[in-house]
């Protein structure tokens, strides 16, 4: 009596694998690509409020007007997405920044220059704006398991001195 031996078929395992290989897909990889997209798409949004808070406070014909604006701007620009917190009372902190043409050398002042101490044609002066924020993942994956403390991923990404700065349109009216 000859036995048979049962082929193997070269077809059908493919179904077996495919709920392994989708979740391996969406939860693997797909899900991370979204989050790091996403924190990354706040981060560049912040970026944008703070290049905008600096624009708008260059534009204005003083120093104090300036801190206003770039202050309400950044408000409403930062407002404007959800998962980035700013401090709106601190923030932005604006400066101006002082470059002497002949070495280079720059200062700054958070207050208003002295009267009659602007000179355009030895220096530069430029506004510049600093911002801390913090951006939130898009999940917080809790406070259990090895990945304590992550930022981006059990908590927000603290954002540091996140700095933009421009020209003085009115270099005169940093004076007041």
């Amino acid at each position: 009596m000859i036995k048979r031996i049962p082929r193997k078929r070269n077809t059908g395992t493919a179904i077996a694998e495919m709920p392994g290989a989708i979740w391996l897909f969406l939860v693997g990889m797909l899900f991370p690509l979204i989050a790091l997209v996403t924190i990354s798409y706040r981060v560049v949004m912040l970026y944008n409020g703070v290049r905008d808070s600096c624009y708008q406070a260059a534009l204005q014909q003083s120093f104090s007007d300036a801190q206003a604006t770039a202050k309400t701007v950044l408000t409403t620009d930062v407002g404007a997405f959800n998962g980035i917190s700013v401090d709106s009372s601190t923030e932005p902190r604006v400066v101006i920044v002082t470059r002497v043409l002949a070495t280079g050398k720059e200062t700054e002042s958070t207050s208003p220059l002295a009267a009659g101490s602007v000179n355009v044609q030895l220096n530069n002066y430029f506004i510049r704006t600093y911002v801390n924020a913090k951006v939130q993942p898009l999940i917080n994956m809790g406070t259990t398991g090895f990945w304590i403390n992550v930022p981006g991923l059990t908590g927000p990404i603290d954002l540091n001195n996140m700095v933009y700065q421009t020209f003085a349109e009115n270099p005169n009216g940093l004076e007041s």
